[in-house]
């Protein structure tokens, strides 16, 4: 089952896509995630993993993975093998 999420950012260091929910993604079964930016030019990313989506895009905790469906969440983190933090639907 895909899990989808938002990129859900506080402070933009680098003033291009705004703070908010700046992004779209889904995860796949087999841990792969697809990453849709919005704006004037749209564009799609793919990444191994969510981890490579927090430590590209995370800038430091700014932006955080807020999982649509935090049953998706739970099971995200035990596919890594990581305890989940709180407050549980993000990532930390």
């Amino acid at each position: 089952m895909t899990a989808t999420f938002v990129l859900h950012r506080v402070e933009d260091p680098s003033g291009v896509s705004g703070t908010g929910h700046v992004a779209w993604g889904a995860e796949f079964p087999d841990g792969a995630v697809a990453v849709r930016w919005p704006g004037d030019h749209p564009s799609t990313a793919t990444w191994g993993d969510i981890r490579d989506v927090e430590a590209i895009h995370g800038h430091q905790g700014k932006t955080t993975v807020t999982y649509v469906d935090n049953d998706k969440l739970v099971r995200a983190y035990q596919r890594v093998g990581t305890a989940m933090p709180a407050p549980a639907g993000r990532h930390p």
